[in-house]
């Protein structure tokens, strides 16, 4: 990836060192967020079912 953001965006070494902190820093929560976005996601499909199931 910053190969990309070198060779096509223009970023300099002080530009992708921030890239890679930002991503560093933020991929934890991004990853929890997506876990709990799935759970959220599957209660609700699973609720939808249920009902359906006792129709």
């Amino acid at each position: 990836m910053l190969p990309i953001l070198e060779q096509y965006l223009g970023f300099n070494t002080n530009m992708m060192s921030l890239i890679t902190a930002l991503y560093i820093l933020f991929d934890p929560v991004i990853t929890c967020a997506h876990v709990l976005g799935n759970g959220a996601f599957v209660k609700l499909i699973d609720n939808i079912y249920s009902v359906t199931q006792k129709a």
